[in-house]
């Protein structure tokens, strides 16, 4: 509407008032106008400020304009935890909350239902998309030499749980950090401070958030060591048979009787393990801490300290309901340390190429990539052991074992022995008993690649809060679990040097 479009002022209204009329509609149509520019470079801005970079595995904190949030945000597991929380207390709207985890483990669970025969009354969650297995793969059996079809998941619901997982979160989200200070919620002001309020307290900010500080775990030794790695089928179990001894040959004469012979054969069965632990989650965490960072950590926490407890069995699990330990398998190679004694053994450099030399008889396939795990302090104590002085001039003679540490191509630096890579970590046992001595460690040795873990590609999750005093306390119980199992391809590829002073 302009002026020129006004012919005539209304009955009994002066000319003046009508041209007034004009100009404030012409002014709420600017002003109108100002706010519609100033929402659209708001949520410009929004877009920019939530924008990075997954490496194609979804964002799980920006949402694209003109999009459906719940279809392009990325998987959260504090979203599932709080939809579990609302299903529990039957509230409405409680799967709209958490769309996007509750479908995707409506249709793990159907997949695994329908194509493996693996039945679970649990919501799932994907731990590792390469522990899927795809449908329609074809195996050689190994005893009848038949191709078989193997059950599985579809590869389109595969690819999904890659990408729409976010990895590697596991300390502060940048994304939802620069977005925050973007729009200056890292400035609200707090009530009080450790000054006095009445004189400028109530000014302070909080403090800014910096990454995570991680609890410092033990470094896992079968995963650097080459272990094999494979899915769990969905029955829970998996059987490989072994040929354990060949066929007798020998010179005979003319005419001599042949000695009959058989070849042995076992098996080794791996069956899945449950490993589960219990979170106790406030009610005020799962209402208003539901941010990437908190998610992202707590799915982290889960994954990294199931793989430090099953690592640890892998070594010295008591088998049963738990992982049998390597040193646990009655063809393990055993050696004894040169140098003994009632409460403790001494490596001496001729130990650890004795243990090598042992396994190697057995024909096990040390070209194939040898190693060495011990504790941290052992291994400082053979870095730096020397022997004695070869004359009185010397302060020290040479030092005693073959070892090297360098640098790998600029990277990490790498630790060997005798030419054999040397892993070390605190998940090798030092509690072992001789005489009066009960912290005692050991030299485990072997074939990396020769060891064999079967785990699920999923992650049951449970929620509940039947407990009286956590319903009480506002506490909610969110509960992990993962099937696993591992063992030796053949015992006989691995060994350990027992009782050995940690030093």
């Amino acid at each position: 509407m302009s002026e020129e479009q006004v012919t005539a002022p209304a009955e009994g209204q002066p000319e003046d008032e009508a041209v007034q009329l004009v100009k404030t509609v012409e002014n709420i149509a600017t002003a109108v106008d100002g706010i519609t520019k100033k929402q659209e470079d708001f949520e410009k801005k929004l877009e920019e400020a939530t924008k990075v970079d997954y490496g194609g595995r979804g964002a799980p904190f920006a949402v694209r304009k003109g999009e459906d949030p719940m279809s392009s945000r990325g998987w959260s597991l504090m979203r599932m935890a709080v939809g579990l929380r609302k299903r529990m207390r039957q509230e409405i709207g409680w799967r709209d909350f958490a769309k996007v985890e509750f479908d995707l483990s409506d249709r793990l669970r159907k997949a695994y239902e329908a194509g493996m025969g693996h039945s679970t009354g649990h919501d799932l969650m994907p731990l590792g998309a390469d522990l899927m297995p795809t449908e329609a793969r074809e195996v050689i059996d190994a005893e009848s030499g038949r191709t078989m079809t193997m059950p599985g998941l579809p590869a389109e619901l595969v690819k999904e749980c890659r990408e729409i997982v976010p990895a590697g979160v596991t300390a502060f989200d940048p994304a939802e950090l620069s977005y925050l200070d973007k729009a200056g919620l890292h400035q609200i002001r707090k009530d009080l401070s450790a000054n006095t309020a009445t004189t400028g307290g109530t000014l302070v900010g909080f403090a800014s958030q910096g990454e995570l500080i991680e609890f410092l775990r033990g470094m896992e030794v079968f995963s650097r060591a080459g272990a094999q790695e494979i899915d769990l089928p969905p029955q829970g179990s998996i059987r490989f048979p072994r040929q354990t001894s060949g066929i007798t040959i020998a010179a005979y004469a003319e005419a001599a009787t042949i000695s009959e012979s058989t070849p042995g054969t076992s098996h080794l069965l791996l069956q899945a393990k449950k490993y589960s632990g219990l979170v106790d989650i406030p009610e005020e965490l799962m209402r208003f801490a539901t941010s990437v960072a908190v998610e992202a950590w707590l799915r982290g926490e889960f994954a990294r300290d199931l793989a430090v407890k099953t690592d640890q069995d892998m070594i010295n699990g008591a088998g049963g309901t738990a992982i049998q330990g390597v040193i646990n398998f009655s063809g393990v190679r055993t050696v004894t340390a040169s140098t003994t004694a009632a409460n403790g053994d001494t490596l001496e450099a001729q130990d650890p190429q004795r243990l090598y030399a042992d396994i190697a008889d057995q024909n096990a396939p040390v070209d194939a990539g040898f190693f060495y795990a011990m504790r941290n302090v052992l291994w400082a104590g053979m870095r730096t052991r020397r022997a004695d002085a070869v004359s009185a001039a010397d302060a020290a003679g040479p030092f005693v074992f073959q070892t090297t540490m360098q640098m790998a191509g600029g990277g990490g630096i790498t630790q060997q022995l005798d030419g054999h890579p040397v892993l070390t970590s605190t998940h090798v046992p030092n509690n072992r008993s001789k005489g009066a001595s009960s912290n005692l460690t050991l030299l485990l040795g072997g074939v990396g690649r020769e060891w064999l873990i079967a785990r699920a590609g999923v992650v049951e999750i449970s929620m509940t809060n039947s407990d009286a005093s956590k319903f009480q306390q506002g506490l909610s119980t969110m509960r992990g679990t993962m099937f696993i199992d591992a063992g030796p391809r053949h015992e006989n590829s691995f060994g350990y040097i027992d009782d050995v002073t940690n030093s």
